[in-house]
């Protein structure tokens, strides 16, 4: 099966698509006889599916014949789909291959699919939903009147001309009854690292925001660190919250900042095997040449949320078993031990069928740092957790990690 080399982690993004998935064979001939029935397409695509699934899946079904029943219906039965395997239609490929730009159109909304609901990751910084206060794991009822049940179909609605309006209604854990949000579609443009420097009782400290992991990422975070490095600063909080993931290389290479010779970044495990990501594999796949070059030069603390997940949950879960600070900010209970992030921890590989549709498949898991940590459906548990405050300018989360970084 051939592979694109772009490793993805993360969730669907409205108006940049799916991410935590890798591509295979995207973009080969896979066009049927002309002879061919739309009966026999169809039978063709359920057994290609079902041979996938048997084959490539991270878990297998236990039962091949209720699987068929459930792909055949495209629910979620609990029999072989997991929350983030998916399918995506023929008329859709072109759009969702192209949305990994950076620079889009919308609301600026993360969702992913949890079981037959759509729910927010979280809502990009500067955007129409982040400023109509929209919040990690709200639920997306319906959007301009339409009930929606999948992400894919809520993507397509959310989408629209710059200017034009989008009705979404949605409901939160804390609310009684659904609400509506009215908002004005923008062009939207992820801005992925942004820093600032605070002065706290005679120390300066460098606050640095990463809101993905794109193509530029690693370049601009190295280049936000060597800035602290010059302006004399050693003290650094590395801001995750509402981070949705992405690309996979721009996070190992972010990591490599940190590491030490003999670190494992993570183990990437499929159903049979298991491969540690450690500095010889960064320097064969990725030309990763020095390692650890801001690891004595700063003391870190990392912050996080339940809008962190996939790339972001590696970054922070390897930091943490590589012996930094992580503070978890929660909407919720303030629970010991307990994970905070999205819990994601899987990707998933997308496989072109007969139709020309796609499937995106489960078929790997990612186990952080080097005591092979696992995220999935647990999240990355801090060493501190605070909660969240309603109040925009009180981030108790923050003034944790500062107080972390001034101790002695």
């Amino acid at each position: 099966m051939k592979k694109l080399s772009s490793v993805f982690l993360g969730i669907f993004l409205v108006l940049t698509g799916f991410t935590g998935v890798s591509f295979a064979g995207v973009g080969v001939d896979l066009s049927l006889s002309e002879a061919e029935t739309p009966l026999a397409k169809q039978v063709d695509v359920m057994v290609e599916i079902l041979r996938l699934y048997a084959e490539e899946a991270l878990d297998p079904p236990e039962d091949m014949v209720s699987c068929l029943q459930e792909m055949y219906a495209m629910r979620r039965l609990g029999k072989c789909r997991d929350k983030f395997s998916h399918y995506v239609p023929p008329s859709e490929v072109p759009e969702f291959l192209a949305e990994y730009k950076g620079e889009f159109g919308g609301v600026g909304l993360e969702i992913t699919q949890k079981d037959d609901r759509v729910v927010v990751v979280a809502p990009i910084e500067d955007t129409p939903g982040e400023r109509a206060g929209f919040k990690p794991e709200d639920v997306i009822l319906e959007v301009d009147g339409k009930e929606v049940d999948n992400a894919l179909q809520a993507i397509r609605l959310i989408r629209g001309p710059k200017g034009s309006n989008v009705e979404i209604k949605f409901l939160r854990k804390a609310f009684t009854e659904p609400k509506t949000a009215v908002l004005v579609r923008e062009k939207i443009i992820v801005r992925f690292v942004k820093s600032r420097e605070l002065s706290v009782v005679g120390q300066k400290i460098k606050v640095i925001k990463v809101s993905s992991f794109a193509e530029k990422t690693s370049g601009q975070f190295r280049d936000a660190f060597r800035e602290a490095k010059r302006n004399g600063i050693k003290l650094v909080a590395l801001d995750f919250r509402n981070n949705p993931g992405g690309l996979l290389n721009q996070a190992l290479k972010t990591l490599a900042l940190f590491m030490r010779r003999d670190d494992v970044i993570v183990t990437y495990r499929t159903r049979n095997t298991s491969e540690p990501y450690d500095l010889a594999y960064l320097r064969e796949k990725f030309d990763v040449t020095t390692f650890g070059e801001f690891r004595d030069d700063f003391k870190v603390v990392i912050l996080i949320n339940k809008g962190s997940a996939s790339a972001s949950e590696i970054f922070s879960g390897t930091m943490k078993d590589w012996g930094y600070k992580v503070v978890g900010e929660t909407a919720g209970e303030v629970k010991k031990d307990k994970g905070v992030t999205f819990g994601k921890g899987v990707g998933q590989t997308c496989i072109p069928l007969l139709d020309g549709a796609l499937f995106c498949l489960t078929t790997f898991e990612f186990l952080v740092g080097n005591n092979r940590v696992p995220i999935r459906d647990k999240g990355v548990v801090p060493d501190v957790t605070v909660q969240e405050s309603e109040k925009k300018d009180d981030d108790k989360a923050l003034d944790k990690a500062i107080e972390i970084l001034l101790e002695k």
